[in-house]
């Protein structure tokens, strides 16, 4: 599932997000550090990284209001004619 920084602006309500870079560690692989965002608290999908350059160019991509959200294009259609 991919939210792209959709904004509502209720009547009222703070609709700033928070963005954080995060590095984690698990306590078997202490040299091994993972790399990603959390917005408003949550996990981003896809913003991940074990290294720290690519995680962070992901960062500054969604807190500067844009989207991981994957792209496709279809490159070649082919038609097959069946017998019925």
């Amino acid at each position: 599932m991919y939210i792209c920084n959709a904004v509502i602006k209720p009547y009222g309500i703070n609709t700033m997000k928070k963005f954080e870079f995060i590095s984690e560690t698990k306590y078997n692989k202490p040299d091994d550090p993972y790399f990603y965002t959390k917005e408003d608290n949550y996990f981003v999908s896809d913003s991940g990284s074990y290294d720290k350059d690519q995680a962070y160019a992901k960062f500054l991509i969604l807190a500067q209001g844009g989207c991981l959200k994957p792209t496709t294009q279809v490159l070649e259609e082919k038609f097959l004619e069946t017998k019925d």
